[in-house]
């Protein structure tokens, strides 16, 4: 280790939904020699250039927002559902949020679940978008016949391309209710996620093959449908002179052209076949309650390390339990003739 080897680098103060407690997160830099066999099967000892490389892949995106800065000030954060919607536009969707039946209590749930899902990182990657939805127990599928979670993440990224924060997760829940309305706010929030949910490659453009997919699910949910949809992206390509290998239709484009009703039929995409709002509802036993167990071991990807006893029970969406050792003995006539321990 060089001297001198630990700065402070950030203090994040976290307060816990429904109590007047803090939770505060301290961000540390240290520095240390590191050399090339340093590397296990646990943790792995990464470049900034190859992080930059993997940033789909890690669990949040606390590295590199905080590698940024590690020769600035140290600086102090508070975090709270409060601070979620601080601005013009997020203050405008949590009135959408409102509109469509969402109470506090409700957002407080839903901010109480997403923080010890996400916990120590305060973003989701798809993977622990995937165990969110699995310990609220909420059924996301998407009216589409090519859903998946991929797409069903990447709709849900509005805010930031790679991570899906607090205020993103509310706002495609909204945007996925049936009574959402498709113009003016809930129709903008609503259009970014299909784009986002229809768009399959890296480049932040709709393809022609994504554009077919989309014009196949108006064909097959709404009135206003077109039989063909290939034809129906042919000449949409052609009137627009884009080459279909080449070229693709950027996010504002394709809001302009939603707004202007050149693309009809989206009012009927993103959709969900129950109410997420209804679905949080149901949920028995909801708890405002922090974990017990914050130091959950996880990988830079966000999935639990190998190896480990400590298993999340799949009987209870929070429960943990751990592995014992028992014997079975098989006796005859009082007679012990075998034991194992298993």
């Amino acid at each position: 280790m060089q001297s001198d080897p630990f700065c402070l680098l950030q203090v994040n103060q976290i307060r816990l939904p429904k109590y007047a407690d803090y939770l505060h997160q301290l961000v540390i830099v240290v520095e240390a020699n590191v050399c090339e066999n340093a590397n296990s099967n646990l943790y792995k000892w990464f470049t900034h250039q190859e992080m930059v490389s993997k940033w789909a892949n890690v669990w949040g995106p606390e590295p590199i927002h905080y590698f940024a800065r590690i020769k600035q000030v140290s600086k102090f954060y508070e975090l709270s559902l409060e601070s979620e919607f601080r601005g013009k536009l997020a203050s405008k969707r949590r009135s959408l949020a409102i509109s469509l039946g969402y109470t506090e209590l409700d957002l407080t749930c839903l901010y109480s679940d997403y923080l010890r899902t996400c916990y120590p990182s305060l973003g989701m990657n798809e993977t622990i978008l995937g165990e969110f939805l699995y310990a609220t127990r909420i059924d996301l599928t998407v009216k589409s016949a090519r859903h998946s979670p991929a797409r069903l993440f990447n709709s849900f990224c509005i805010s930031n391309g790679s991570y899906v924060r607090f205020k993103d997760l509310v706002f495609a829940l909204c945007a996925l209710e049936h009574h959402c309305d498709h113009g003016n706010v809930g129709g903008e929030l609503r259009t970014r996620c299909i784009f986002g949910y229809y768009v399959t490659t890296n480049s932040a453009l709709m393809s022609f093959n994504d554009l077919a997919s989309l014009y196949s699910d108006i064909a097959n949910y709404s009135k206003a449908s077109s039989k063909n949809p290939i034809n129906s992206a042919v000449n949409f390509f052609a009137w627009f002179r884009l080459d279909k290998e080449k070229n693709g239709i950027p996010m504002a484009m394709f809001l302009h052209l939603v707004g202007k009703l050149v693309i009809r039929g989206t009012a009927s995409l993103f959709r969900c076949h129950e109410s997420p709002l209804a679905q949080l509802r149901q949920r028995e036993n909801i708890e405002l309650l922090w974990p017990r167990e914050m130091t959950i071991e996880r990988l830079l990807d966000g999935k639990p390390v190998p190896g480990k006893r400590t298993q999340r029970c799949r009987q209870c969406s929070m429960s943990e339990y751990s592995l014992a050792i028992h014997s079975l003995v098989y006796h005859t006539d009082n007679v012990v003739i075998e034991t194992i321990k298993v």
